[in-house]
C-alpha cells in the first residue's frame, strides 16, 4: 500500500502482452481512460485501484492535483519498470557488457488533427524525467481540465513515471487544436514509443510470424467505376504480392509513378487501368483513381482487427514523415510545401491536384494520416518529390497493415473495435 493523505493505492498490477486481470480505476475518469491506451497501445495490462466509493468514477477529483498525479504517476511507472529494466539488461548483454549507449525510441501518434511525438530513452535513474515542448496552450481554448482531470498539471503525473520507470521522456506538440486529442495523442505516442523499445527488433520482417500471419489472410479487393469522366479497374492485392509487380496506367506518368512506387515501398500489388478526360485537364482522373484506391484498401482492411494499426515513417534525410492511423476516422493533415506549379518536371500532375489525390486515398481509405514536412520554407532544403512520398507512405501503410500475432485478433483500440 501506498500512501498520500486521504488517498491509497488499493491494488496495482502491470502484465507484458496480456490483459490487465482487474480494472482501471483511478478515481478520475479521464486519467482512467489515457492510461487504458497504454493497455491498448502498449499492450502491457494495467490494472489499478484507488480506494473509495468505486460507484463515483470523479471520486478523487476534489484532491490536490500535484499530491494525486505524482502518487499515480509514481505507482504505474514503478509497475512498469520491471520490463524497462529487463530490456536494458537485454541491451547491455548485446553490447557484451560495456556501458549501455542510450538508445532513443520517438513515435509519432495522430489523432484527427492532433499530432504528439513522443522520445523515450532508458536512461540510468539520476538521467530520468520529463519535457514537455508546446504544449502551452493546450488547445484553442487554453484548457486547464477535461472532464474532472487537472490537465494543467499533467506533467506532474509524466515526471513521476519518468522517475519511477527510469525513463526520459520528451513529449512535443506538432500541431493539434483539441485539448482532448493533445493529450489522448500524447499517451498513445507514449505507449506505442514504450512498446517498440521493449521489442527493439523489427517484427515485421519477411520472415517473421507477423508476416506469415499477414500473408495467410490473403487480403485482396476489386473495383470498378465509371462515370462521364472517367473509366477505371483497380485490384489490390495486400498479401503475397504477385511476381509480375504491379501494373498501372492512368495516362498520367507521374501518377503511374507515384502509385507504382507506393506499391513497391508496401509491399504489395496494385494494378490500376483508367482512362479520363485528360483533354481537360487531370483533375478527374487523379481524384477518381486515389477514390477507387482508398475504396480497395478499406474494403481489403475489413475490421482491422489484430492488425498493427499504426506507424510512422521518414525519408531518410528526415525532409518528410508520414504518420499513419488506420483509424476509421478520415482525416488529412498536411504542411507540404511545394517549390513550382508541378510536381515533377513531366508537367503532367500539379501540386495542388497532388495533395487532392492523398486527400481523396486518405478519406476513402478511412485513415488518419499527418504529413510533417521538416523546414519547409527553409532555402538549404531540397524540394519534395512524388517519390518521397510514395516512399513514406507505402512505407508506412506496409507496418500499419501488418498482422501483430501478439493481439490475438483483438483491435488495437481502448474502444475494442473500429468498425462502429
Amino acid at each position: 500500500m501506498t500512501n498520500i493523505p486521504l488517498l491509497t493505492v488499493h491494488s496495482i498490477s502491470c502484465h507484458d502482452l496480456q490483459k490487465p486481470a482487474g480494472p482501471l480505476q483511478t478515481g478520475i475518469g479521464f486519467l482512467d481512460h489515457m492510461l487504458d491506451q497504454i493497455n491498448s497501445h502498449a499492450q502491457m495490462g494495467i490494472s489499478l485501484v484507488l480506494e473509495g466509493d468505486f460507484h463515483n468514477k470523479n471520486r478523487h477529483a476534489s484532491h490536490d492535483p500535484v499530491k494525486f498525479l505524482s502518487l499515480v504517476g509514481k505507482t504505474v511507472g514503478t509497475a512498469l519498470l520491471p520490463y524497462v529494466t529487463n530490456h536494458k539488461q537485454q541491451q547491455q548483454q548485446q553490447q557484451q557488457q560495456q556501458p549501455v549507449v542510450v538508445v532513443i525510441t520517438s513515435f509519432s501518434c495522430p489523432l484527427d488533427e492532433a499530432l504528439v511525438e513522443c522520445q523515450l530513452s532508458c536512461v540510468a535513474p539520476e538521467q530520468a524525467g520529463c519535457e514537455y515542448i508546446h504544449f502551452t496552450p493546450l488547445g484553442k481554448y487554453s484548457r486547464t481540465h477535461l472532464g474532472q482531470l487537472n490537465v494543467a498539471q499533467l506533467d506532474v503525473f509524466w515526471e513521476a513515471l519518468a522517475q519511477a520507470a527510469q525513463l526520459k521522456l520528451v513529449f512535443t506538440k506538432v500541431r493539434g487544436d483539441n485539448a482532448h486529442h493533445i493529450i489522448e495523442s500524447s499517451f498513445k505516442a507514449f505507449s506505442r514509443a514504450l512498446r517498440n523499445s521493449i521489442d527493439a527488433t523489427d517484427l515485421y520482417t519477411a520472415e517473421s510470424r507477423n508476416a506469415q500471419a499477414s500473408i495467410a489472410l490473403q487480403r485482396q479487393a476489386s473495383l470498378q467505376r465509371s462515370t462521364k469522366e472517367t473509366s477505371i479497374a483497380v485490384e489490390l492485392q495486400l498479401d503475397g504480392g504477385r511476381p509480375a509487380g504491379s501494373q498501372i496506367s492512368t495516362g498520367l506518368p507521374t501518377l503511374d509513378r507515384f502509385w507504382t512506387r507506393v506499391a513497391d515501398a508496401a509491399q504489395l500489388t496494385l494494378n490500376i487501368a483508367a482512362t479520363g478526360d485528360l483533354w481537360i485537364d487531370e483533375h478527374h482522373t487523379a481524384e477518381d483513381v486515389a477514390i477507387a484506391v482508398g475504396q480497395c484498401f478499406d474494403q481489403a482492411l475489413g475490421s482491422k482487427a489484430g492488425l498493427n494499426r499504426m506507424w510512422s515513417c521518414s525519408t531518410s534525410d528526415d525532409l518528410l514523415q508520414v504518420i499513419m492511423d488506420l483509424s476509421n476516422r478520415p482525416c488529412l493533415v498536411h504542411n507540404l510545401h511545394w517549390e513550382t506549379e508541378f510536381v515533377d518536371p513531366a508537367g503532367d500532375l500539379s501540386c495542388e491536384m497532388m495533395e487532392h489525390v492523398l486527400e481523396s486515398w486518405v478519406v476513402n481509405a478511412r485513415w488518419t494520416v499527418h504529413i510533417v514536412q521538416n523546414n519547409p520554407t527553409s532555402s538549404r532544403r531540397r524540394a519534395v518529390t512524388v517519390d518521397d512520398l510514395a516512399m513514406a507512405l507505402g512505407t508506412a501503410v506496409r507496418y500499419c497493415c501488418s498482422v501483430d500475432v501478439r493481439r490475438a485478433g483483438a483491435t488495437a483500440s481502448s474502444k475494442g473495435t473500429l468498425s462502429v
